[in-house]
């Protein structure tokens, strides 16, 4: 059931609420008759609350948005085009916001300072469908993950915009976290590590190329290891990356990590 037939439904047998008030604070009321079989009447509740997950989120964007004033962002100044409708894709269905767009001066592609503040991906999904369908989608291939937003959650997407969506997400979690953290060896003893060994390894994946034929690729893994004067490791973190030509940004990443130990262990050997 859409979020248009749910709404539909209670609009026509029960009742159904949602005052905001003057400070933005709203509230919800329904009133819900169940009929049917078990599954039906489950059904039409999981149809309902998304209509409400979506009713909800469609008033969230709009904290974000700019009024329609000139914005200056360092030496450029932009002007606002207008608001303009765009869908996002939300973990409840797609909802229909109204947004400002700006354009400089100069002309070129036009900033949507609603996207920018609400960390929108890829302009279209908002934080939290990102961050479940990069979950399911580092689990499950995409014509699963499709399937099984639909038949669970009532939402549909399409598989190459969720694979889209998945590596946009990798490639935000990967630009925050560029190098990797030693938490966990801030603990020892900084006289007990005499060694930092880097190491790394490949495997070979089965994957489908643009034209979808088999295609094998290597997928690289690395470790830096913190060792004692026995030969003992103490700490270990793990580095990983996607299959990608020439392992040009594995092997830059992976040297850089040993950095972050040797600050914390400047009298230990590195090899």
């Amino acid at each position: 059931m859409s979020h248009e037939q749910a709404a539909s439904l209670f609009s026509a047998g029960h009742s159904v609420s949602m005052p905001v008030s003057e400070s933005g604070e709203i509230s919800l009321g329904m009133k819900f008759t169940p009929t049917g079989n078990m599954l039906e009447m489950e059904e039409a509740v999981s149809a309902a609350v998304n209509a409400f997950g979506a009713a909800l989120t469609e008033h969230c964007p709009a904290l974000y948005d700019a009024d329609g004033s000139r914005l200056q962002i360092g030496k450029t100044t932009y002007c606002s085009c207008g608001q303009f409708p765009q869908t996002y894709k939300t973990p409840y269905g797609g909802v229909n916001v109204m947004r400002y767009a700006y354009q400089s001066a100069e002309g070129g592609g036009r900033y949507v300072p609603l996207e920018s503040r609400a960390r929108m991906v890829l302009n279209s999904s908002t934080p939290r469908f990102a961050k479940t369908a990069a979950s399911k989608t580092a689990n499950m291939p995409p014509a699963s993950v499709q399937t099984d937003l639909f038949d669970n959650h009532d939402v549909s997407v399409s598989r190459d915009y969720l694979t889209k969506l998945s590596d946009k997400a990798g490639e935000l979690i990967k630009n925050s976290e560029p190098f990797i953290k030693y938490d966990d060896a801030k603990d020892l003893n900084k006289d007990e590590i005499k060694t930092i060994s880097v190491s790394l390894d490949g495997t070979a994946l089965l994957l489908k190329d643009k034209d979808k034929k088999p295609a094998f690729r290597e997928a690289m893994a690395g470790v830096v290891s913190l060792t004692d004067k026995d030969g003992g490791r103490r700490s270990a973190v793990y580095a990983g990356e996607a299959p990608e030509y020439g392992k040009e940004t594995f092997l830059e990443r992976l040297e850089l990590e040993p950095a972050g130990a040797e600050s914390l262990f400047p009298d230990a050997a590195v090899q």
